[in-house]
């Protein structure tokens, strides 16, 4: 992942595929992607923790920041339909966004 001219390291951590908290907070694309980090788990021992550790891996929950009815700049109008299943198992995901047209950004003195 490239984003602009930045450091790799300023939006991935050292593994190369979890994506900071900047990455997460604050790009689009990071926003745009309907999960969020609920803490790292290693895989072999059961460990957890709320940081990001070499040899953790992310685990997510379902976190949806621009809902179809969002009024913010953006609105999720499809995604696969594994992405609502309820049972365990790989999310294949495709998410279709919409652009607000009527977005009005909120300018603060």
């Amino acid at each position: 992942m490239k984003i602009a001219e930045e450091p790799l390291g300023k939006y991935l951590r050292q593994d190369g595929v979890s994506g900071t908290d900047l990455f997460w907070q604050n790009t689009l694309f990071g926003k745009m992607i309907p999960f969020s980090v609920l803490t790292y788990a290693n895989l072999n021992t059961g460990a957890q923790s709320e940081n990001f550790q070499i040899g953790f891996t992310e685990i997510f929950v379902k976190d949806i920041k621009f809902p179809n009815d969002s009024d913010g700049p953006i609105r999720l109008v499809y995604s696969s339909p594994s992405f609502d299943r309820t049972d365990n198992g790989p999310i294949i995901g495709v998410f279709i966004y919409e652009i607000n047209q009527d977005y009005k950004p909120k300018i603060e003195n």
